[in-house]
């Protein structure tokens, strides 16, 4: 991914000025850029039985928690999010399909976390596929840089 900072470019904003010396100030960011949470939203609004393509990983990442706030009422249906690979062609649930069912309520991804599933390499491909056509809801996906 472009526009990152490395090392050495870390060191020369701490040495830029004295109170960016003072804090560490390259260090700082460096380890921010590397290290933060990145959390990315995608909203199914229309059908999603065909397995929508949610987004491409920008890096590799580790999927720590996948979050799903139902958006309309869907009694007894799920959204389930696939680890599609760098072809967009594979169909490997990232873990157990996640309820959908009550407009507004909000569920975490729980049983059946796969880490083979969950660990991404950058370009792969994440899709969510809803078990009706009439599941809506915002799907957050929380990832680490690996």
């Amino acid at each position: 991914m472009a526009n990152r900072i490395t090392a050495i470019e870390a060191e020369k904003l701490t040495r830029m000025h004295p109170d960016a010396q003072a804090i560490g100030f390259g260090a700082k960011m460096k380890d921010l850029q590397d290290y933060a949470p990145v959390a990315i939203n995608y909203a199914v609004t229309a059908d999603a039985t065909g397995a929508l393509t949610a987004f491409v990983a920008p890096f590799a990442m580790d999927i720590v928690d996948i979050i799903v706030q139902a958006r309309a009422a869907a009694e007894g249906e799920t959204l389930t999010p696939i680890n599609a690979g760098q072809a967009g062609s594979a169909a490997d649930a990232m873990c157990t399909a996640i309820a959908c069912a009550a407009d507004g309520t909000v569920t975490h991804m729980s049983a059946g976390a796969d880490d083979t599933k969950l660990r991404l390499a950058a370009g792969d491909i994440v899709k969510v596929d809803a078990s009706k056509d009439t599941v809506r809801g915002l799907v957050t996906f929380i990832g680490v840089r690996v």
